[in-house]
């Protein structure tokens, strides 16, 4: 019995070791994640999301730059609104797109997207535990 119940609760340190709901991915799989989410959710316009993903400054940034376009400097409304002002052609290809070559240096990081054979670097910074992309990648900083 004294076996039985050391066996179990060795395992159990096992199991609650070894990715716990409390526990995060590694930094290279969260930023791989936070790049694909932003892609995937900009292709479908789904703008809160892809605007949740991005700093203050980024989503600023590319308010400003495409608000006469959209009409709106609502972050999540200007992307919600790209797929039918710029075509499936534009957008559709972020919804397949793919991450390689990530590096994470302490709290910055920088990864390649890649969609519809186009590639582009993406840097992102971590704030509050969460990697955030530092501008919308294809766009002027």
């Amino acid at each position: 019995m004294k076996r039985a119940t050391s066996t179990l609760l060795a395992t159990a340190a096992l199991v609650t070791g070894c990715g716990g709901s409390g526990d995060k991915a590694p930094d290279q799989e969260q930023v791989t994640t936070a790049v694909t989410d932003f892609a995937h959710a900009f292709g479908k316009g789904d703008g809160k999301k892809a605007c949740a993903l991005l700093t203050d400054a980024a989503r600023n940034a590319f308010v400003t730059r495409i608000a006469s376009l959209v009409g709106t400097r609502d972050c999540a409304q200007a992307i919600a609104k790209l797929p039918g002002l710029a075509g499936p052609n534009v957008t559709g290809p972020f919804q397949t797109a793919t991450v390689s070559k990530v590096t994470v240096t302490g709290d910055n990081a920088t990864a390649v997207l890649t969609a519809a054979g186009h590639s582009a670097q993406v840097t992102l910074q971590k704030s509050d535990g969460d990697w955030l992309l530092t501008h919308v990648p294809g766009t002027s900083r």
